[in-house]
């Protein structure tokens, strides 16, 4: 009986290694910072290797495992397949829109499994902190003993480190800080140092190397999203909706109507300039484009154009518009979709699993920063985040309609 024991307990440790050596491949494809991304550019042929590793890792996972398509998975499929065909008839980037497209469908569909096998959760949740914790203390130091930037990376508006722009940093940290609250619950921590770290470290660049308004509005969200919760949760249907409501207002009145007086008394309430640090220039351009092409949109094109049409390289720093701008009117509903689904899922739910209360948190958290940054090179992180926090909420609500009418 020992020796059959032993024998699984072999079987089992063997397997756990070598599904934590794949999945952390495919986590390492998944979130590369720029720097070493611009360094692969130089070097097609790993390039191509670590992308086929990528599929064929999340690909063999996902065939030995059955998974129930349902309505959320085929909206996100229907929105990059507009991605995909815009950017053909635009002839935009077609290569990494198949790419991209693929990537955020297929991270979508591991979660799914992984989310029903503890073995693989963990794996996967901790792959995350670890390797996001490993590269932003590493971006960290490098911040400290080079203020001004990595030499290959020196921009003139700031400094440049392993992850590019310093407004990148917190949109690559959001899925390690996620993960890291969910293992501080599961420890019954109140918060671990990695946690801690991830927020000092935020703090530690805006007030010592460039001031990120966004991401100290994210992190903001995380700290009162974490510290009030059950105020939060008691309301959370009211909450949600009223973050909806301000986001589909601010878009209205202030993003599309820029140059309105109410848009800019809202402006100066946040001590910037009546441009927003230009982003206003940045809004009327890709409203001109939209309105130009506004059922399917452009695609994903490359810098020079977005540079030329737009007026800056990475976007409108609007997500909102640059959805509308990649896949136009008809792929954008169905992101759209996805979020409202949330809030009508949350209707009428009394208390939210640790999971859907922070998973819920860090999309607000999305939601906010969409209104000021570029995301749409980022899909990868929040798109699959979407897709699961639908799935959680649907099945509890289920749940909770099968317990009333058992009463």
């Amino acid at each position: 009986m020992d020796l059959t024991n032993r024998k699984q307990s072999l079987q089992y440790n063997k397997r756990y290694l070598i599904d934590k050596i794949l999945i952390t491949i495919m986590l390492f494809y998944i979130l590369i910072p720029p720097y070493i991304n611009s360094i692969l550019d130089k070097n097609t042929f790993i390039r191509k290797i670590i992308i086929l590793l990528f599929i064929i890792i999340t690909g063999s996972i996902i065939v030995f495992n059955k998974i129930k398509v349902d309505k959320y998975l085929i909206w996100i499929t229907i929105s990059y397949i507009f991605l995909i065909i815009s950017t053909i008839i635009n002839n935009g980037r077609i290569y990494d829109s198949i790419i991209s497209s693929f990537m955020v469908v297929i991270i979508s569909l591991f979660i799914i499994i992984a989310r029903y096998k503890s073995y693989l959760s963990n794996i996967l949740i901790y792959s995350i902190r670890n390797i996001t914790f490993f590269i932003f203390l590493l971006n960290t130091i490098i911040s400290i003993f080079m203020p001004y930037g990595l030499n290959k990376m020196v921009s003139n508006s700031s400094p440049e480190f392993l992850y590019g722009n310093i407004n990148s940093n917190f949109k690559y940290i959001i899925p390690g800080i996620l993960c890291s609250i969910l293992i501080d619950k599961k420890q019954n921590k109140s918060i671990s140092f990695i946690t801690l770290f991830f927020y000092i470290g935020t703090l530690y660049t805006y007030f010592f190397i460039y001031q990120t308004m966004t991401a100290i509005l994210g992190l903001l969200v995380i700290v009162i999203w974490m510290g009030y919760r059950k105020f939060i949760e008691k309301n959370i249907f009211t909450i949600f909706s009223g973050i909806v409501v301000f986001i589909i207002l601010f878009n209205i009145i202030i993003v599309y109507n820029s140059d309105s007086k109410v848009s800019l008394f809202f402006i100066k309430l946040f001590g910037k300039n009546e441009t927003l640090n230009n982003r206003t220039y940045l809004w009327n351009n890709i409203i001109k484009l939209i309105k130009n092409n506004i059922l399917l949109g452009y695609g994903l094109q490359n810098e020079e154009f977005i540079g030329i049409n737009i007026g800056n390289y990475y976007g409108s720093h609007n997500y909102y518009l640059d959805l509308i701008f990649s896949r136009g009117i008809i792929g954008s509903i169905f992101i759209f979709m996805l979020i409202l689904s949330i809030n009508k899922n949350i209707y009428k739910l009394k208390e939210l699993t640790d999971l859907e209360y922070i998973l819920l948190g860090i999309i607000v958290v999305y939601l906010f920063m969409f209104l000021f940054e570029p995301f749409i090179n980022y899909e990868r992180f929040f798109i699959p985040l979407f897709y699961i926090l639908n799935r959680e909420l649907s099945i509890s609500k289920y749940n909770y309609k099968v317990d009333l009418n058992e009463k």
